[in-house]
Parts: C-alpha cells; structure tokens; sequence
C-alpha cells in the first residue's frame, strides 16, 4: 500500500501528516505493519530517526530510483505501507506523473490542507492532476491544525463553503473525494517536533511509563527514600529527582492525550488507510 501526501502549495502540512499523524493512525489499525517514509523534496531534508518508521529522504531527481524501491516493495511485501512525502509545487506533479508511468497503482492520496481559502485552488489542481493520472484514485483530504473538531464548517471555507461570501462548497463527489480526516490544533505536537521526534515513538513510550503509573511512581519515591537514608542524597535532590519523575509523567499523558484525540476524530478514515 502506498500512501502519496501531496499539494502543490507548499506549507499545508504535508510532512506533519506523513510523519506524525499517518503512522499512528496505521499502527492503531494494524499493530505490526512496518512503515517506511520517503521524503522526495529539494526544498527540505528530514534528519531524524525513529524506532517504529523506516526514514528516507530523496532529491526529486531521485525519483525514479525511489518509485523502483517501492515497486519492489509492493511486490515482495504487499503489506508494508510506504508513505510518500511530495514536496510543493512541481515536485508533488513530478511524483504524480512518475507513479503514473511506472504504473504504481496501489495508492491512496493525501491532500493536506488549511484555513487559508487561498490554497483552495491548490487542492482542486492536485486533485485533478491525480484523477488526470489515475482514474480511479482514492482520494482522502486532511483538515490540518483544526482549531474546533465539532465545527470544521466554519473553519474550513475552502471545503465546506459560505452562502454569506458567495464561496461554493467544493464538489467531493465530482473530485473523487473519499474522505475528509482531521488534525486538531496541538500544541504538544508542535514540541514533538521541534525536538525532532515522532509521535508514534513517543506515545508507544507514554503507554509503558503509563501503564502501571500508581505502582512505578510508589517504587520510586522508595528508592529515593533509600537513597535520602544512605547518605546518597540530600532532601533537596530527592525532591528534585521525584520533581523530575511526575514531569516525565505529565508530559506521557500530555502525549497520550494528543495521540487518542488524533485517532478519535479520525475514526472515518482508518479503514481507508489500512485497506
């Protein structure tokens, strides 16, 4: 399976959704299925690893290289999903044009977008270079940064339209739109990245710190009580080292709590992804 993140308007999100959002969302469907991301940009170069994505970025004049790797992909691992991060404006109609002549069919395309009503044109034109390549292409649109999930209507004018400001809602069925995904505005996912890592790591490691919180956090106030009467420590370090340890906590269930929120309002489309 193969999973094209594309928009020819540079900005809307592409690799947040490649690298953070998709692979949770896969892996919440299907725990063992191995996921590799390419990156095909001149623009930008990822520099980050990650113990649940298999990380690989490309020049665009590279691509045909990359299109071969994944075609072999297909056909000796079929279940492995490859997530293809198009960079904007020529680049994402390279990729497109260049699946389309290596005959690489088995593809889902994303189009991240934003409130920016001026990147509306952006989405129809990707989306009609798509269906120019691939009749029947899968097609999912992702709402990035949505500040209110219950009401994206509003937010999201250049999908949904306003009667008040003449602006026509887009045609999902004419464009070939199967779905429309979400990402809620998170902050902690803005941290997540900054510091370079991936959400899926990160909440895979708040599960474990989580998981018997009330008796690891009771094990370890004890070992620091043994610590403080040995003499290893002084009052002020053991209430430094359990300071340290409840942050480490907050911030599992702040990362937990972004993740779950990403998998709930995304429930439409999990099996879009993982079909």
């Amino acid at each position: 399976m193969n999973i094209v993140v594309c928009n020819t308007k540079g900005g809307a999100g592409k690799t947040t959704i490649s690298l953070n959002v998709l692979p949770l969302l896969i892996k919440t469907k299907i725990e063992d299925e191995e996921i590799a991301y390419y990156q095909l940009d001149d623009n930008n170069k990822i520099i980050l690893n990650s113990n649940n994505v298999k990380i690989k970025t490309y020049k665009i004049n590279e691509a045909n290289e990359v299109l071969d790797e994944i075609m072999l992909e297909n056909l000796t691992n079929p279940e492995k999903a490859n997530i293809v991060d198009c960079g904007g404006g020529n680049d994402t109609k390279i990729v497109i044009k260049n699946l389309a002549e290596n005959r690489i069919e088995d593809n889902i395309f994303i189009v991240p977008l934003n409130q920016n009503l001026s990147v509306r044109h952006n989405v129809i034109d990707t989306i009609n270079l798509i269906k120019e390549n691939f009749k029947n292409a899968k097609i999912i649109l992702i709402a990035n940064n949505v500040f209110d999930v219950n009401n994206i209507q509003k937010e999201f004018l250049s999908i949904f339209g306003d009667e008040d400001f003449d602006i026509e809602p887009l045609n999902l069925k004419e464009l070939n739109v199967k779905n429309i995904g979400i990402v809620p505005f998170i902050p902690f996912l803005q941290v997540i990245e900054a510091k370079k890592e991936i959400l899926l790591d990160k909440y895979n490691e708040a599960k474990e710190i989580l998981k018997d919180e009330k008796i690891a956090t009771k094990k370890f106030a004890e070992k620091l009580d043994k610590e403080l009467k040995e003499g290893k420590i002084t009052k002020e370090e053991m209430k430094q080292k359990f300071s340290e340890f409840r942050n480490i906590v907050r911030n599992a269930k702040r990362i937990t709590a972004a993740a779950e929120k990403i998998i709930e309002v995304n429930q439409d489309i999990l099996e879009d992804l993982t079909k």
